[in-house]
């Protein structure tokens, strides 16, 4: 492992990183979990500062980067995305090549992909996708943390990701499961699968790893074997769900030891899941969230 292999590196999206960088940024991740103590704080970024933008959407990756940032000695500066919202690609351009001048790193959490792309672009320094509608690969990489904490390893491994995979975070998932040999099943209505042009890069990753990306519309077939259930959706905002709800019977079924229950909004978690799975021994979501602190701290620390 090349401590030096980051430096210098944005996170727009992890399908340009290898597998073997992915593995280095989990393992850091590990390694300051490892070492957490509230009574010895670190200042390894002491001096540095940070522009963060996000809205109230992206309050989760906005509380990530604040407590991981700060417990390392950063400053962060807040913006609101109405600073990027609505600009021309030339005025982005420009906000970018400003702030980098300025800062050491920017994270971005909002609602247009390709403004974190731009500022990846421009800025000169690294850019952290805190969370687009194409890609939310922090969140995601915590989500494998814990899974991997968990279960012990992620090759061979299989997740099964009920709901709506066009979203962000199923499309991440997706992604690093194809890059490190872990099977990602994709479970809902046909209409609500990951757009093909996800499935075709994927696939193309697993030919290398040895994962399997499947799609499903039934639960039960898709669930069977997997280690890790993870719930992308709120039935409530969904109703063409009513059918796909996770509970302690179908945790039961999948017949896996060590099994995980994870979810991607816990905050708006309602009729698709059962409370005894929410609040039972398997389930993982407190966990997930922790855990966003600790890959903002590894990828910083990895890429300055």
């Amino acid at each position: 492992m090349n401590p030096n292999a980051l430096k210098g590196r944005s996170l727009v999206t992890l399908a340009n990183f290898d597998p073997e960088e992915i593995r280095q940024i989990l393992a850091v991740a590990k390694k300051l979990k490892s070492e957490r103590s509230g009574k010895n704080p670190r200042s390894r970024l002491r001096g540095r500062t940070f522009a963060l933008f996000c809205d109230e959407s992206t309050l989760g990756a906005r509380a990530s980067f604040e407590t991981a940032l700060g417990e390392e000695g950063a400053h962060v500066a807040m913006f609101p995305l109405s600073g990027l919202r609505g600009a021309s690609v030339r005025s982005v351009e420009h906000k970018a090549r400003v702030l980098g001048s300025l800062f050491d790193g920017i994270a971005y959490g909002g609602d247009t992909h390709e403004h974190v792309e731009l500022l990846a672009r421009y800025a000169g320094i690294p850019v952290y996708n805190a969370g687009t509608p194409r890609f939310a690969p922090i969140a995601a990489l915590a989500d494998y943390l814990a899974i991997e904490e968990n279960t012990g390893t992620l090759k061979g491994a299989t997740i099964a990701f009920v709901g709506d995979g066009r979203q962000a975070i199923a499309r991440s998932l997706l992604v690093i499961g194809a890059k490190m040999g872990c099977g990602v099943t994709c479970i809902g209505p046909a209409r609500f699968w990951p757009d093909e042009e996800t499935l075709t890069l994927c696939r193309t990753f697993a030919e290398t790893s040895g994962s399997v990306i499947s799609c499903t519309e039934n639960i039960h077939t898709g669930a069977r074997g997997a280690v890790a259930l993870y719930c992308g959706f709120t039935a409530s905002s969904n109703p063409e769900f009513s059918g796909y709800r996770i509970d302690s019977s179908l945790m039961i079924e999948t017949s896996m030891p060590r099994q995980v229950f994870l979810h991607g909004f816990p905050e708006d978690a309602g009729e698709e899941v059962s409370v005894d799975v929410v609040e039972g021994l398997n389930s993982k979501i407190w966990q997930q969230a922790e855990n966003g602190k600790y890959i903002v701290r590894a990828l910083a620390l990895s890429t300055l």
